[in-house]
């Protein structure tokens, strides 16, 4: 028969929250295998330890929690690592876009620096009453 521990044991030993656990547990990641007399939960110390190293590690790759519990249900034909292999593939995509969207505001930015560079700063005290903030931002087209 497997070990069970309690909800405690698995904290102490994979130094996670319990809030977090229980939140893993809500979400689908790990399961509890039964509860004590006193309504504990019980987990199989194997199969929930060996889950959450899987959980970190592909945290460490990026990858969402719902990647995760999707890796985590994977069943035939299927395999995971193939799984893996096609998320990461757009996790890589994904990031390319971003890097392409980083480089487009930076250009941006360095266009509205330049364009504010003989710009003078406002004054802190406004007697105009135009309630006006910052006319840098505020005259942005």
């Amino acid at each position: 028969m497997e070990k069970l521990i309690t909800i405690g044991e698995v904290s102490n030993l994979t130094n996670i929250s319990r809030f977090t656990l229980r939140f893993y547990e809500k979400e689908g990641l790990i399961s509890s295998e039964d509860r004590t007399i006193s309504n504990y939960r019980l987990f199989n110390k194997l199969k929930t330890l060996k889950t959450l190293e899987f959980i970190r590690k592909a945290q460490l790759v990026n990858f969402s929690l719902s990647e995760i519990k999707d890796l985590l249900g994977v069943q035939t034909p299927v395999h995971p690592c193939q799984k893996v292999r096609n998320i990461l593939d757009n996790k890589i995509t994904e990031i390319n876009a971003k890097i392409q969207e980083f480089e487009s505001m930076k250009e941006f930015l360095i266009f509205i620096k330049g364009k504010w560079a003989n710009m003078p700063n406002c004054s802190s005290v406004d007697d105009s009453q135009d309630y006006s903030i910052c006319k840098l931002i505020e005259n942005i087209n």
